[in-house]
């Protein structure tokens, strides 16, 4: 039987975190609310056998009762035979009503039941993943499961939403020192999601090809000139690190930039008519838009085009990349 009680704060034992998967953080709201009009929701405690408690429910509420120095706390108290595995369900119960988990509390609770209460992984799957507003499928719970194995700095930055969910869970396959240098590579860079997933994906297929590791390019100065470049911007940086990627990774990328964009200059801006190559000659569409403000600047328009092609430019172009071998 559950009761509501008035404990000493020294009875509870804040560094017992059975039942934590969050970080303490960001309790300043919420010591301003409890000193403003008290302790609106009351913990939830589970009695030891040593006579002390442990936290089910309430940590941050615990973290700011004890910056105000409260000597009393009020606590639904369970009794130490009630079982530990509904006493875990009520604690994710009782954040999911307040916020969605995130990725990292999601990989703590999957662990913790898997190694406390021996939960197999299709009991994972069929019970807890949805509890958790996730899918019943192998795929999730294993993407889930290694997240809790990174390094404290990749769990604060994932944490605070600076890195990409997904790379964070695909370099949980690679080594501790690939890791670090990416991330102080993303930090350096201040690269965007984006830019990260993009660059990883070439720093993996140079580090494929030039059999070496991932910390080995990055150690050997591939980022140097973007990093020291004061005058650019973060996205500056990053596409001009980005660059010196492409060239590595395919050598002739460059001279089919340069060719594909000399066959442009030719054209000309008068013609009105505007060319994309595929991104960094990956793939084999090529892009071409033009504007027109009436029927008579529209006809202009697919005549030059006409032109063009009879006069071999939109054969060039096509073969600006192909003959480079970039594509």
């Amino acid at each position: 039987m559950t009761e509501l009680e008035s404990l000493q704060f020294e009875a509870v034992d804040g560094e017992d975190l059975r039942f934590a998967y969050s970080s303490v953080r960001g309790i300043e709201s919420l010591t301003d609310s409890i000193a403003a009009v008290g302790l609106l929701t009351p913990l939830r405690l589970h009695a030891r056998a040593d006579g002390r408690y442990r936290i089910v429910c309430g940590f941050r509420r615990y973290a700011a009762l004890r910056s105000l120095g409260h000597p009393v706390l009020e606590a639904i108290v369970h009794p130490a035979s009630y079982p530990e595995l509904e006493l875990l369900e009520i604690a994710i119960r009782d954040n999911l009503t307040l916020r969605e988990p995130g990725a990292l509390e999601i990989s703590r609770i999957l662990n913790r039941l898997r190694s406390d209460h021996g939960m197999s992984d299709d009991q994972l799957m069929s019970r807890y993943l949805p509890l958790l507003g996730l899918g019943a499928h192998a795929r999730i719970l294993s993407f889930y499961m290694p997240l809790i194995e990174l390094e404290e700095p990749w769990q604060r930055a994932l944490e605070k939403d600076n890195v990409s969910l997904e790379l964070a869970a695909a370099l949980t396959n690679g080594s501790k020192g690939d890791r670090t240098a990416l991330l102080d590579l993303i930090d350096n860079l201040r690269l965007g999601k984006k830019d990260q997933k993009e660059i990883h994906r070439l720093l993996s297929d140079l580090a494929r090809i030039e059999n070496c590791s991932i910390r080995a390019l990055l150690e050997g100065g591939l980022v140097k000139p973007a990093k020291q470049d004061s005058k650019l911007t973060p996205s500056q940086r990053a596409q001009r690190f980005k660059n010196s990627l492409l060239q590595r990774r395919y050598p002739r990328y460059r001279a089919a930039q340069q060719r594909f964009q000399a066959i442009v200059n030719r054209i000309g801006s008068g013609s009105g008519i505007t060319f994309a190559m595929p991104p960094h000659f990956e793939g084999e569409e090529y892009g071409v838009s033009f504007s027109f403000t009436n029927e008579n600047e529209f006809q202009r328009r697919c005549e030059a085009l006409a032109r063009l092609k009879r006069g071999g430019v939109i054969a060039e172009l096509l073969e600006s990349g192909r003959e480079q071998g970039a594509v």
